[in-house]
């Protein structure tokens, strides 16, 4: 069998190619026989075309308003809402065009940053949403510690995560204070059943496929968070679902298929909650 001779985040030196077919754009997915993560080879570069789009100044979501506000409402009453009170200090990392910030603002929340590191959306949440608070470095972030930092879809295309989550982001959370990962989940049915198909292999952006175990593995060894709780919950068929597929195929999917993967615990959407340990441990 051969190899690729790459990273994993465990730090073993290879990768067993996996049978799925290669890609449209040639990368193909690997797993670490060490440690059980998936991930996609040769990795996204910022020169490669098909990721050249998030540059733009004129990139914007395409997602309307009401589905943003869907998916954020549901995550916020499944997680989100019992670990805040109106006075949590909170940050989006990785924001993009930073929707969740104006709903944080918009249910009374005084205390919300976001960081999201392509200036032109940044600079369009600003103007857009008349947030004061988006930052494009952790260096223009204030000093005092945040009790509450979320990264919603942003792990998966981060070249090292754990250095992010165990570096700059931990030296930002306060002691006892909550990191909330939401992340395609490689656990998922809808993946077993739609192949290299599955959104959530998104081959021209994402790096890396976690799973809840993945996690409870790793942070067993940390000295910096231990896991509040992993669960799988999205928007899916809630009263805050906005997505309408268009298709009566797709719709008949989406409302069955999909809502029994979700029942099952094997939806699309992994949701992580790690706490940071204080100095006691």
């Amino acid at each position: 069998m051969t190899l690729l001779k790459t990273f994993c985040l465990c730090n073993a030196p290879e990768l067993e190619p996996c049978a799925l077919a290669a890609f449209e754009n040639g990368r193909r997915l690997y797993r670490c026989s060490a440690c059980a993560l998936h991930q996609i080879a040769p990795y996204p570069v910022a020169t490669n075309t098909d990721t050249g789009i998030y540059s733009e100044p004129s990139h914007l979501d395409d997602i309307p308003d009401d589905e943003y506000y869907g998916y954020f409402k549901a995550l916020y009453d499944s997680v989100l809402a019992g670990l805040t009170t109106l006075e949590s200090r909170v940050l989006d990392f990785g924001a993009g065009t930073c929707n969740y910030h104006r709903f944080w603002r918009d249910m009374g929340y005084k205390k919300v940053h976001s960081l999201e590191i392509n200036p032109h959306l940044a600079q369009a949440a600003r103007s857009r949403f008349s947030l004061d608070t988006v930052v494009t470095r952790f260096e223009d972030l204030p000093v005092e510690p945040f009790d509450l930092i979320y990264a919603n879809q942003v792990l998966e295309h981060i070249y090292n995560p754990l250095e992010l989550i165990n570096g700059p982001i931990a030296d930002r959370l306060a002691p006892g204070g909550h990191l909330v990962l939401a992340l395609p989940n490689f656990d998922s049915l809808n993946r077993v059943v739609l192949g290299h198909r599955w959104i959530g292999y998104s081959p021209a952006e994402h790096i890396w496929f976690f799973t809840a175990a993945w996690f409870q593995r790793q942070m067993a060894q940390s000295t910096i968070y231990s896991v509040s709780q992993t669960l799988v919950h999205s928007a899916i068929n809630t009263p805050h679902d906005r997505f309408v597929p268009r298709s009566f195929v797709k719709r008949a999917y989406y409302h069955t298929a999909m809502r029994a993967f979700e029942a099952l615990g094997r939806g699309d959407q992994l949701i992580v909650v790690l706490r940071k340990r204080n100095a006691a441990g």
